[in-house]
C-alpha cells in the first residue's frame, strides 16, 4: 500500500544563521523556482543538513527541518524503520510518484526508481523547491502514533534534472504516543472532610491525567491550556486543579483526593489526558457527567441537658441545641438543602461497679417541641457498667427558612433500655450525615440518673382528722424512703361501689380515671371523684410484717394456701386530705409513683380504704364588739352561736405591738357567766377584763364540739375594738364674762394629753361670806347626771337643770383630737352674780359617752353688771370757743359714757330718703369713762363734811372740740359697763346744742376815733361790723400833750376853754396817772372780764358796744362818745 502525504510548508518568524548564506526564508508552497541560464553550473553545498523530530502536539505527525545553503529542489522520502535505503533519485521519484498517485503508475521496470519506491513502502514523500538558501520545515502528518519512521532528504540543482546533492538520512524517528484513555470509576466527597473529593479512575495506558473542579452554576468553558496551567474564572468558592502520571511501574488504577475545596459545595469535573513525554500530546478537554459536592461543616453541640424520661425507670430524655457555622448558613439554598443533614453520636456509660461490657444501642431518631419518637435499643436491662453507643439521625429540612428555625430550637431524643435508679454519664457529639467521620470539633458530657422503680405501699390506714371536719388523715408505709402518693376518693356510694370494682386494675391514675369513666360516666361528669397526691419523704422508720406472695401479684392472695409472713423495713408518713365536707364517708384508691418521674406509677394499693369526716361544731357569728362602758381594761361583745352547748372561745390579738402579761391569745370563755348573759336562746352578751387600758384588739371567737373532740368551727370575722382609755386631765379652765353680754359666760378648758373626750360642766351661783346654808358636794358623776347629751346641730349642747337642782345651768362639748382647747359658753345667767363652774372630762373616740370619767376642776366667774343709767346729762357750748361743747353726765353707778355728735340729725326722714352728694355730715364720737372716784357728794347739814348722795350718782364731763361754729349738734349717749365690750344701756333722744359763732369783724374802712367837737373831755368811736355782736373796748392813758393853742385859731382856744373848764370838772386829780399796761399781753377774753384794777391805773374805761342784728340789716354806723376823760390826753383805744 502507498502513502501519499501532503507537505505543508510553515511560514517561518525566526531563521536559524548557520551561515552568513542563509538570509531570506521562503515558506513551503510559495517557493519560486529561478530559471537559470544554460551558463550556470550548479553546485551543492556539502555542509546542508537535515533534522527530524516528533511533532509538538501531535501524535500522529513528523516534523522534518532542512538547512538549505541556495535555491533548489528539496526531496524527501519517510520510510517505515528497517527498510533499505533509497538513493537521491528513489528519493526524487517517491515524491514525484506521491504527487501523482503512485498507486496507479505503469512504470513497473525492474530496478526501476518506480519499482525501488512501490518496493520499500514509502509512507511518505514530497518535493521543496526554494529560491534561495534558508531553512525549510516541514510537518508530515497522517502517520501513525508512537511509531518509529526513517526521513531521506536530497536536494537538486533546480532546473538540473538531476544534480543531486548528497543524501541524507535521518533514522529511526518516532512519532509521539496517543494520550492515554480513563474510565472515571467514581468522584465522591472524601470520608471525614469537608473540603475534599476523592477521585477513582484507571488509565488505559501510560501518561496524565488533569482534573479541575469548577463550582457548578456557571457556564465556564475551560481549555487544555486552563486545566494545564491551573486556570479558572469562578470566584465564589474555590476551584482545584490536580495531576495524576502514571509512569512505567505505576498502576493504571488510581485514587487521588482533590483538597481545599468549599464545604457543602457542588462542583463540575473536568478532566484531559496527555501522552508521557514533553511533547503535549493532549486529548480534548472533557466534562464528567456527573457533579460531585463536598460535605457541610459539623454542627457544634452548644448545650446538653440529660433528665430521666417521663414515665419510665429505663430511658432518659436528652436535649441538646446545636450552632453551625455561619458560612455554612449562608450557603444553604433551596437546592443545597439536601446536603445539611446531621447525625448526633451519643456514649451512654453507667456509673457502677461491675464488668465492663460493650453495647452498642439501636438507633434513636431525634425530635423537637413536645413530641419525641424513640425506638428501644437493645435490651440491657441485666448488665451493669454498660456503654451504649448510638446515633441519633436528623430529620431532612424541608425549607431554609425550617432549617433556621432548627437552630434555634431545642432538640430532643430518648435512650431507652438502661437500668432503673442508675447514674450515667451521657455524651454527645455531632456529625455530618453521610461523612463518615466529619464530627464537631467538641463532645459535651453531662450526667443524669434513670427513675428510680415506682415504690410499694406496704400498709394504710385512714381516719377522721382531729380538729377538723373537711379532712381525712392518711398513714402510708412506704417500700422506699421517698416517693409521691396519689389517692382517687369519693363521698357517694353509688362512685364508691364503682370505684371499688376497678381500682385493682389501674396503672396510673389516668387509667383509674378512664376506668370510672367507662363503667359510670355519669358519676364522672357530675364529679363525684376527687384526686390528688402528696410527696412522700420520710425519715421514720419502721418494721411491718410482709403478706406479699413473691409469685403472684401482691393485690391478689392464693386461695388455698397459707400467705408467708415475713419482716420488712417500711417507711412511714402521714399526710391529710383536706376540702372535704363534714359527717361524710369518704372510699379512697392509692396508687405509688416514682418521685418527679412524671408519671411512673406502681399498682394501686390492695385495699379500699373507707373512713368518716368529723362533724362540724357550731357556726359563731360575732355581732359587735365595744369597750365596756366606764371601764378601761375591759370589753363586752355580743355572739350568736347555732349550737349554744358548744365550748365557746375568745382570741384576742392586740394590733400594736404591746406585751400584755394579762392577755392569753385564745381562751375558753366561762360557761357560767355565758349562761348568764343569755339573751336568746341562740344569743349571748358577756364581758371580758384584765386588758390593757387604749389598746386595740382583733378579737374572734370559734366554737368547739362539745364532745371535746377538737372539731372546732371556723373563726368569726375579726373585729376591732379598742379599750377605752383614761380620760384627759384638765391641765387649765378659766372662764370670763361674754362679751357685750350680762347674762352669759365664755369658759375655756385645755386637756393633758391631746385626745378627744367630752368636757361635761354644771353652773351654780356661788356662796358668799354671809351666806349660811351648806350647799351639796358635787363629784363628776354629778355633773355628767345633770349635763346635757351632745347636740348634733352644734359642737355643745345647753339646757337648765331640774328645778329640784341647786345647779342653774349644764351642759357638754365634745372635743376632737388636735384641738388647742375646749370652749364652751353659758347662758341666762343673772348679771353681776358670781358663779361656781364645775368640769369633768369623760373619754370618747366620737361623741358618745364611755362613761369613764376624769378629775372634777371647780372655777369662778363673775358676770358682766347691766350698763349704768343717765341720771341727768347737759351739752352745753364752752364759753370763748367755737368750735368746743362740754357734756356733763350724772350716771347710777360708774361705766363708759359713749357721746356720738352730729349736725344732722338722722331721726329726720328727709336726710334718710334724701342725700346731699355735696354735703358731708360732720361727725365726732368718742368715750368718757366714770369711775368711782366720780361719785357726787352732798354737804351734811351746811357743815365741812359731806357724804355719797342717795341714790348714789357718779358725775363726770369732757369737752368735745374741733366741731363748727354757730352750728346745731345733735349728741345722742349711751352708757357701757366697764371692760364689757358691748353690754349698753338705754339709747335716749339725742340732746341738741348749738356752738357759739365766730366774733364779728369791725369793718376796717369804716372805724373812726377822734375827739368830740365842741368838748375838751370826749372821744368819739364811730364804726361799723360785719354782722351784729358785742365790742369790748378800754382807753388806756398815756400822758398829756403839749400846749396846741397856737396852732388854732380863735376858735380853737374857745374850745380849749371849753375844755379846760370841763376838765377841771372831771379831773380830781392833776395830773392824772399814766397807764403802763403793754398792749402785747391784751387779748379779747381780759378786756371782756377784767376789772379795772387787773388792767392797772390809767384806765379810764372799760366796756362793751351791743350791736344788733337790727342795726346790721339796716346798716346803721355805730357812734359811741366816751367823756369825763381829761384834756389835751393822749389814749390807747
Amino acid at each position: 500500500m502507498r502513502y501519499c502525504v501532503d507537505l505543508v510548508l510553515s511560514t517561518l518568524t525566526a531563521l536559524l544563521a548557520i551561515g552568513s548564506a542563509f538570509c531570506d526564508e521562503i515558506p513551503t508552497g510559495s517557493a519560486e523556482v529561478p530559471t537559470h541560464s544554460d551558463n550556470t553550473v550548479a553546485t551543492i553545498d556539502k555542509n546542508t543538513q537535515s533534522f527530524v523530530v516528533a511533532t509538538h502536539g501531535s501524535a500522529y505527525s513528523l516534523t522534518l527541518t532542512t538547512f538549505l545553503t541556495d535555491a533548489a529542489h528539496l526531496h524527501y522520502a519517510v520510510l517505515p524503520v528497517g527498510q533499505p535505503a533509497l538513493d537521491a533519485a528513489g528519493i526524487k521519484t517517491a515524491a514525484a510518484q506521491c504527487r501523482s498517485d503512485v498507486g496507479t503508475t505503469n512504470d513497473v521496470r525492474p530496478n526501476s526508481a518506480v519499482s525501488r519506491v512501490q518496493s520499500t513502502g514509502v509512507v511518505a514523500a514530497e518535493t521543496i523547491t526554494v529560491a534561495k538558501a534558508q531553512k525549510v520545515v516541514s510537518a508530515v502528518k497522517n502517520l501513525q502514533p508512537n511509531t518509529t519512521y526513517d526521513v531521506f532528504f536530497v536536494s537538486e540543482v533546480v532546473g538540473s534534472n538531476g544534480v543531486f546533492g548528497p543524501v541524507q538520512s535521518v533514522l529511526q524517528s518516532s512519532t509521539h504516543p496517543e494520550p492515554p484513555g480513563i474510565d472515571i470509576v467514581n468522584v465522591q466527597p472524601e470520608n471525614a472532610t469537608a473540603d475534599s473529593v476523592l477521585i477513582n479512575a484507571t488509565l488505559t495506558t501510560l501518561g496524565r491525567a488533569y482534573f479541575a473542579l469548577i463550582p457548578s452554576g456557571g457556564d465556564e468553558k475551560l481549555t487544555a491550556e486552563d486545566l494545564v496551567q491551573n486556570r479558572s474564572t469562578a470566584g465564589s468558592a474555590k476551584s482545584q486543579f490536580l495531576v495524576h502520571t502514571v509512569g512505567v511501574n505505576g498502576s493504571y488504577n488510581f485514587q487521588e483526593v482533590m483538597k481545599e475545596l468549599t464545604p457543602a459545595t457542588l462542583y463540575d469535573v473536568f478532566v484531559l489526558m496527555e501522552a508521557p513525554g514533553n511533547g503535549e500530546v493532549r486529548s480534548e478537554v472533557a466534562h464528567f457527567p456527573k457533579k460531585v459536592r463536598t460535605h457541610a461543616l459539623a454542627p457544634e453541640v452548644t448545650k446538653l441537658v440529660c433528665f430521666p424520661l417521663n414515665a419510665s425507670a429505663t430511658a432518659l430524655d436528652i436535649s441538646f441545641n446545636l450552632a453551625v457555622d455561619q458560612e455554612d448558613i449562608d450557603r444553604v439554598k433551596l437546592e443545597t438543602l439536601s446536603y445539611f443533614t446531621y447525625n448526633l453520636h451519643y456514649e451512654v456509660i453507667a456509673l457502677s461497679d461491675g464488668k465492663k461490657s460493650t453495647v452498642t444501642a439501636s438507633t434513636v431518631s431525634v425530635s423537637t417541641g413536645n413530641s419525641a419518637a424513640t425506638r428501644s435499643t437493645d435490651d440491657i436491662s441485666a448488665l451493669k457498667n454498660t456503654t451504649l453507643r448510638g446515633i441519633f439521625s436528623m430529620w431532612n429540612f424541608s425549607s431554609v427558612e425550617e432549617f433556621q428555625a432548627g437552630l434555634q430550637e431545642t432538640h430532643h431524643a430518648n435512650i431507652t433500655g438502661l437500668q432503673s435508679g442508675t447514674l450515667y454519664k451521657v455524651k454527645l457529639r455531632a456529625e455530618t450525615a453521610g461523612s463518615n467521620g466529619l464530627f464537631g470539633l467538641h463532645e459535651l458530657t453531662t450526667q443524669a440518673t434513670t427513675h428510680e422503680v415506682p415504690p410499694r405501699i406496704l400498709a394504710a390506714t385512714v381516719q377522721a382528722t382531729n380538729k377538723s371536719v373537711n379532712s381525712l388523715t392518711l398513714i402510708v408505709d412506704l417500700e422506699q424512703q421517698q416517693g409521691n402518693i396519689h389517692y382517687v376518693l369519693t363521698g357517694k356510694s353509688g362512685a364508691a361501689a364503682s370505684l371499688r370494682g376497678v381500682f385493682q386494675q389501674a396503672t396510673s391514675v389516668e387509667h383509674l380515671q378512664n376506668l370510672l369513666r367507662d363503667r359510670a360516666p355519669r358519676d364522672s361528669e357530675e364529679n363525684a371523684y376527687k384526686t390528688g397526691v402528696f410527696t412522700f419523704f420520710s425519715e421514720e422508720k419502721i418494721t411491718i410484717s410482709d403478706t406479699r406472695n413473691p409469685n403472684a401479684n401482691p393485690n391478689i392472695a392464693r386461695h388455698g394456701k397459707p400467705v408467708g409472713k415475713s419482716e420488712v423495713e417500711a417507711f412511714r408518713q402521714q399526710f391529710e386530705i383536706t376540702g372535704l365536707e363534714d359527717a361524710t364517708s369518704y372510699s379512697i384508691a392509692l396508687l405509688p409513683e416514682t418521685t418527679k418521674s412524671f408519671g411512673l406509677f406502681g399498682r394501686a394499693f390492695n385495699s379500699l380504704l373507707e373512713a368518716h369526716t368529723n362533724e362540724n361544731a357550731s357556726q359563731i357569728e360575732l355581732r359587735s364588739a365595744r369597750p365596756l362602758h366606764g371601764n378601761i381594761t375591759a370589753i363586752q361583745l355580743d355572739v350568736s352561736m347555732t349550737k349554744p352547748k358548744d365550748i365557746l372561745f375568745l382570741c384576742l390579738d392586740p394590733s400594736e405591738d404591746v406585751q400584755d402579761v394579762n392577755l392569753d391569745q385564745c381562751r375558753e370563755v366561762d360557761r357560767n357567766s355565758l349562761e348568764a348573759s343569755r339573751v336568746s336562746p341562740n344569743t349571748f352578751t358577756f364581758a371580758i377584763g384584765n386588758l390593757s387600758e387604749d389598746t386595740e384588739y382583733q378579737a374572734s371567737l370559734y366554737a368547739e364540739n362539745s364532745l371535746h373532740n377538737g372539731v372546732v368551727s371556723e373563726r368569726s370575722g375579726e373585729v376591732k375594738v379598742r379599750t377605752y382609755m383614761s380620760a384627759p386631765r384638765i391641765i387649765e379652765a378659766s372662764a370670763r364674762p361674754t362679751a357685750a353680754s350680762s347674762s352669759q359666760i365664755d369658759a375655756q378648758v385645755v386637756v393633758d394629753p391631746d385626745a378627744s373626750c367630752i368636757v361635761h360642766y354644771v353652773v351654780r351661783e356661788a356662796q358668799d361670806s354671809m351666806t349660811t346654808d351648806t350647799q351639796k358636794p358635787v363629784d363628776a358623776a354629778t355633773i355628767v347626771e345633770h349635763s346635757s347629751s351632745k347636740d348634733p346641730r352644734s359642737q355643745f349642747q345647753h339646757r337648765l337643770p331640774s328645778s329640784s337642782s341647786s345647779f342653774v345651768s349644764g351642759g357638754s362639748v365634745f372635743t376632737e383630737t388636735g384641738a388647742a382647747n375646749t370652749s364652751f359658753n353659758v347662758q341666762e345667767l343673772r348679771a353681776n352674780t358670781t358663779y361656781e363652774v364645775f368640769v369633768a372630762t369623760e373619754t370618747s373616740r366620737d361623741g358618745n359617752s364611755s362613761g369613764v370619767l376624769g378629775e372634777l376642776v371647780t372655777f369662778n366667774v363673775t358676770t358682766h353688771t347691766t350698763a349704768p343709767k343717765i341720771v341727768l346729762a347737759t351739752v352745753d357750748p364752752v364759753d370763748g370757743s367755737t368750735d368746743s361743747v362740754v357734756i356733763i353726765a350724772n350716771l347710777s353707778h360708774p361705766g363708759v359714757l359713749h357721746y356720738f355728735l352730729s349736725d344732722v340729725d338722722f331721726a329726720d326722714p328727709a336726710v334718710i330718703s334724701h342725700s346731699d352728694e355735696k354735703r358731708t355730715p360732720h361727725e365726732l364720737r368718742g368715750q368718757l369713762v366714770v369711775l368711782e372716784e366720780h361719785i357726787l357728794m352732798e354737804v351734811i347739814n351746811g357743815t365741812n363734811d359731806t357724804r355719797p348722795t342717795d341714790p348714789l350718782v357718779f358725775v363726770h364731763n369732757t369737752t368735745v372740740s374741733g366741731l363748727k361754729a354757730g352750728t346745731t349738734y345733735h349728741v345722742s349717749l349711751t352708757t357701757e359697763t366697764y371692760g364689757s365690750e358691748g353690754v349698753f344701756g338705754e339709747f335716749p333722744p339725742p340732746v341738741l346744742v348749738n356752738t357759739h359763732l365766730g366774733p364779728p369783724v369791725i369793718i376796717p374802712d369804716k372805724l373812726s376815733i377822734h375827739p368830740v367837737d365842741g368838748s375838751s373831755s370826749a372821744l368819739a368811736i364811730d364804726f361799723a361790723l360785719d354782722r351784729f355782736g358785742d365790742v369790748h373796748y378800754a382807753l388806756f392813758f398815756r400822758g398829756l400833750v403839749s400846749d396846741r393853742s397856737h396852732e388854732f385859731g380863735a376858735p380853737i382856744e374857745r374850745i380849749e376853754d371849753k375844755k379846760e373848764d370841763a376838765g377841771n370838772e372831771s379831773t380830781p386829780i392833776w395830773p392824772p396817772p399814766i397807764s403802763t399796761f403793754d398792749l402785747k399781753n391784751l387779748d379779747g377774753l381780759m378786756l371782756k372780764n377784767a376789772e379795772l384794777e387787773a388792767l392797772g391805773v390809767g384806765v379810764w374805761v372799760n366796756d362793751t358796744i351791743s350791736v344788733s342784728r337790727e342795726d346790721i340789716t339796716c346798716g346803721k354806723m355805730i357812734h359811741k362818745e366816751i367823756d369825763k376823760l381829761p384834756a389835751n390826753a393822749l389814749f390807747d383805744v
